[in-house]
C-alpha cells in the first residue's frame, strides 16, 4: 500500500551523499528538488549550499538539473544564479517534468537519480516515473502550515514502512 512512498535511500543531507559511489553504479544524472533540498523553502535565489552541492555532483561527472514545484517565475529567478536547467511548475507527483528533463539530456531512467525532501511529492513522483529516489531531511524547519501537516503524515508513513532510519538500498 505504501510502496510508492518509500525512497530507495534516505540521508540527513547531501553532505553525506557520495556522488562517486553512485557514479560507480552507472548513474549519470542527478536531478534535485529545490525547496528545502538545496535552499530554504520559498527562496528566490540560490544558496552557497546549493552551489556547493551542484558543483560537487558536476565535478563527479554528473549531469545536474532541478525539477521543482515552484512557480515558473521563481524557477526563472533561480536559473539566473545557477548554471543548470531548472524546470518549474513541475506538478509533482506528476511525471511530465521528469519526461522533459530525460528527453533534454537523452539519458535512460536507469541512469537518473532524484533527490528531494518530501515523500508526498518528491518520492512519490520519482517512484511514479520509475527512477531511483533519495529522500533527504529538509534543510529548514520553517515551512508553510500545509507542508507541516504533510511532515506529520510523512512521519507516520516512515514508521509504518520501517524506513524512519537513514539507509541506502542503491549502493548497499
Amino acid at each position: 500500500m505504501f510502496k510508492k512512498f518509500i525512497p530507495d535511500a534516505y540521508y540527513k543531507s547531501l553532505f553525506e551523499v557520495d556522488p562517486n559511489a553512485y557514479k560507480a553504479k552507472g548513474y549519470k544524472m542527478a536531478v534535485f528538488d529545490f525547496d528545502n533540498t538545496l535552499a530554504s523553502h520559498g527562496s528566490r535565489e540560490s544558496s552557497d549550499y546549493a552551489n556547493q552541492q551542484i558543483e560537487k555532483w558536476q565535478n563527479s561527472g554528473f549531469i545536474v538539473a532541478i525539477i521543482s514545484n515552484a512557480k515558473q517565475d521563481r524557477a526563472d529567478d533561480l536559473a539566473k544564479d545557477l548554471p543548470i536547467d531548472i524546470i518549474g511548475n513541475a506538478k509533482k507527483p506528476g511525471i511530465t517534468a521528469f519526461e522533459k528533463v530525460q528527453a533534454m539530456y537523452k539519458v535512460s531512467k536507469a541512469e537518473m537519480l532524484y533527490f528531494g525532501d518530501q515523500i508526498f511529492t518528491d518520492v512519490w513522483a520519482a517512484n511514479n516515473y520509475g527512477i531511483e529516489v533519495v529522500l533527504l531531511d529538509p534543510l529548514n524547519k520553517e515551512e508553510p502550515f500545509y507542508i507541516q501537516v504533510k511532515r506529520f503524515l510523512e512521519k507516520i508513513v516512515k514508521i509504518l514502512t520501517k524506513k524512519n532510519e537513514y539507509f541506502d538500498d542503491i549502493i548497499a
